[in-house]
């Protein structure tokens, strides 16, 4: 049985879902201590500034038996971030069988994204996939749920215009930017982070033909890599003051369990620029910059959830791929399902045929004897045919008078279809 419990931008603030994410350093321990620790006999851990979510598998006898809880994730969980424990359970959702399938395809084309359609997501599904494999806490069930969602995923893409007109976090960044101020071309901005985020963000800013951009981050080979490849410089962390000072927009996108940009930081950095305004975006999840910036006069401070405004005005003009992406969506996420539940019911008709066949292979093994003892073959046909139909019958026999006895009309209706009679 599948099953998945998460958080997202649906269901919590950024101040909960800060505390409920995996470092990229945490994640392959903590995929070793899920399925080492919990009911979870495969898992796939996936951690994004607009969601963390835990995939897995349940043998099914577990679920069907009650022994496993969708809690018992949720408790791992919290002995994993301590600090999440006095967290409302409301900010979780939990899913399970086809609802599992059905999610995963929605979140791989971008459905279920804050930017409808946006692609990065399935590169992060495509990464968090991958680790688990690399860790060994993945079987055939999950991976084959992750490469179908996958494959889902391009056939939207293909089939409908989800994605004509792309979105991402970085393009609703820069159209945050564009209303704080008219003429992007020439602010200065400073890129905080070498990651994902921020490299997505510098063909955005660079497409509204601004120059000045800065990249720094607290290891600066990470930052001189990055700016030597889009043509950009790099300055040391050490000098982030000064290069808040000489910037008009602030992006941040870091892995830091900690803040790295304070009040007092720019206050410090801003003094005698009085009435110059700032944008401060901070795409960070936990956030690199304290909520306590923001009681600065001049700076607008804004979070990866202030970005939802944007969103919902873009979503608008895909309204109708959107409608045709989950017509499509429900028609897989079906076909999956029932395709997953019959190969885990395979053995059934194996065993049913293993024992169909010994019995004939006895029957042929008497047969046998029985001309060796010189008996007419006529008669040992009939024996042989009399042997195989009693055989072969005789337990669905007793079941079907036992569901006759018993009044059973689902039982004997399956009879009836099973054995094509009326």
């Amino acid at each position: 049985m599948l099953v998945a419990i998460g958080v997202s931008h649906k269901t919590a603030p950024i101040e909960v879902r800060e505390k409920l994410a995996f470092f990229p350093d945490k994640i392959n321990q903590a995929l070793t201590d899920l399925v080492a620790q919990t009911a979870l006999v495969e898992a796939v851990l996936l951690s994004t500034c607009n969601r963390t979510e835990i995939y897995g598998r349940v043998r099914a006898q577990d679920f069907q038996s009650n022994t496993f809880q969708s809690s018992d994730i949720l408790e791992w969980w919290q002995g994993f971030h301590p600090v999440t424990q006095s967290l409302e359970s409301t900010s979780y959702y939990h899913l399970s069988g086809d609802l599992v399938v059905r999610h995963l395809m929605r979140l791989a084309c971008g459905l279920d994204s804050l930017a409808l359609g946006e692609t990065q997501i399935l590169g992060q599904l495509k990464k968090a996939y991958q680790h688990s494999k690399q860790q060994g806490a993945i079987g055939r069930i999950l991976s084959q749920t992750f490469e179908t969602s996958f494959s889902v995923a391009k056939k939207i893409r293909t089939q409908t215009e989800i994605a004509k007109h792309p979105t991402s976090i970085s393009y609703l960044s820069v159209l945050m930017a564009k209303r704080i101020f008219s003429d992007l071309s020439t602010a200065r901005v400073l890129l905080l982070g070498a990651g994902e985020n921020i490299q997505d963000l510098i063909p955005h800013l660079k497409a509204q033909q601004i120059e000045n951009i800065t990249i720094t981050n607290r290891t600066f080979d990470n930052a001189g890599k990055l700016a030597a490849s889009f043509g950009l410089q790099a300055r040391p962390f050490i000098e982030l003051e000064d290069c808040i000072a000489s910037a008009d927009i602030v992006i941040t996108s870091t892995y830091s369990d900690e803040r790295l940009i304070d009040y007092n930081l720019v206050k410090q950095a801003l003094k005698g620029q009085k009435h110059r305004p700032m944008l401060m975006l901070d795409l960070g999840v936990p956030r690199d910059i304290d909520e306590n910036v923001k009681q600065h006069q001049d700076v607008y401070l804004y979070s990866i959830d202030n970005l939802t405004a944007i969103a919902d005005e873009n979503k608008t003009s895909r309204k109708k791929a959107a409608e045709e992406a989950e017509k499509l969506i429900a028609y897989e996420s079906c076909a999956f399902t029932a395709k997953l539940h019959a190969n885990n019911h395979n053995h059934i008709i194996l065993s049913m045929r293993e024992r169909a066949e010994l019995t004939k292979q006895n029957a042929i093994n008497q047969a046998k004897k029985q001309l060796q003892n010189g008996q007419m073959p006529e008669q040992v046909i009939e024996n042989l045919a009399y042997t195989l139909t009693n055989q072969l019958l005789h337990e669905p026999t007793v079941k079907m008078k036992k569901a006759l006895m018993t009044q059973d009309e689902a039982m004997i209706e399956t009879f009836k279809q099973i054995f094509g009679v009326k």
